[in-house]
């Protein structure tokens, strides 16, 4: 169970999936999700974590619903016979057409793309077919209701300025998962329809598929007093920190300690990142590396509520270029990094949900 989805922002290509691995054998224990302290009941159990979007070619990013038997040895297939024939529209009709699984079981693998011969065009085939469709953009998966909710009403977002239209796509992108993350570390909803924790994030970015390279959620909770223009901010737990590097992708979910200790520090949990693996077999997982707070893309998830009661949540997101003044921005004091925001910000986002007022 999955979430996997091929759409566009501004008329950039972009496509997002989750990293969640769930079964259906009676009998397998789930295994922990570091972003939920205790897991919900869950529909299947949660047997293990990969990714699930994957660049097989500079022009070519596809994603895989459904079996991971079959997704196991059609990808690598996929990725050697571009690498022979070439990025071409007719060359992926031609392997889907033709190809005849090594061990023809498991259930149905549906597997969504963008691929660039002249210009990007979606795509999507199922193993219970042979044809290739092109030109609509879709989603799948278990939850694909929940995250399209999500994707076409994000609420009250906001980002920071000067955006290009490919950071704006990474942005967007981010915002739309942001919520995701935060009612999966609050409530485990997600999880509960078999998908979630960590999410990559792919980009048609100077005529090439990337992978955004980092980000950072914050959540922030913040009491709001319109009178005085001012508030109490509380960091809420965890704070989420993703990498991707190379075939693989970190994630974190770092929490701290209520009580301080002697030296005024905080102790602190979940500083040895999750290492999610490509589907396919390698030969070593690498050993994961302590996670720095500062990303190239930071997203605070803001949860405002002011003096009268009235309340809005919004994902705020930025990059590590974003200056000193803007609404939120990155600070480093030798080697402690930190963030700040700017309270006129919550005074914006309160004023464009409920008026002047």
């Amino acid at each position: 169970m999955t979430v996997i989805s091929a759409f566009n922002v501004g008329g950039v290509p972009v496509i997002v999936g989750d990293s969640l691995i769930t079964t259906s054998e009676p009998g397998v224990v789930s295994k922990p999700v570091p972003t939920a302290e205790k897991l919900p009941p869950l529909k299947q159990a949660i047997s293990g974590f990969c990714r699930k979007v994957h660049i097989l070619d500079n022009k070519l990013v596809v994603a895989w619903a459904g079996s991971k038997f079959r997704a196991e040895q059609l990808l690598p297939d996929l990725k050697r016979f571009i690498r022979r024939k070439g990025v071409k529209n007719q060359n992926l009709i031609d392997f889907f057409k033709n190809y005849v699984f090594r061990e023809n079981v498991g259930k149905e693998l549906r597997v969504l793309g963008w691929i660039v011969e002249e210009s990007p065009r979606p795509f999507w085939w199922s193993s219970y077919g042979k044809e290739v469709f092109f030109d609509e953009e879709e989603t799948e998966g278990s939850g694909a209701e929940g995250f399209l909710g999500f994707l076409n009403n994000r609420g009250t977002t906001a980002s920071g300025d000067g955006f290009s239209q490919v950071e704006e796509a990474y942005v967007s992108s981010l915002a739309t998962i942001s919520k995701l993350l935060t009612i999966e570390a609050r409530h485990g909803i997600p999880l509960q329809q078999g998908f979630g924790f960590c999410y990559d994030i792919v980009v048609w970015d100077k005529y090439r598929f990337k992978n955004i390279p980092s980000y950072t959620q914050l959540n922030i909770d913040f009491s709001f007093d319109t009178k005085s223009k001012s508030g109490r901010l509380n960091f809420a737990q965890p704070v989420l920190i993703y990498k991707s590097f190379g075939q693989f992708a970190e994630f974190s979910a770092v929490r701290w300690s209520d009580k301080q200790n002697a030296n005024l520090s905080f102790s602190m949990s979940g500083l040895e990142p999750t290492i999610i693996p490509p589907v396919w077999e390698v030969p070593e997982i690498p050993k994961p590396k302590k996670p720095k707070f500062h990303s190239k893309y930071i997203c605070v998830f803001f949860n405002v509520v002011d003096e009268l009661g009235r309340s809005f949540i919004a994902p705020y997101c930025i990059s590590d270029e974003a200056k000193r003044g803007d609404g939120v921005w990155l600070t480093k004091q030798g080697s402690k990094e930190g963030i700040e925001l700017n309270t006129s910000l919550i005074e914006k986002m309160h004023a464009a949900v409920f008026g002047g007022s």
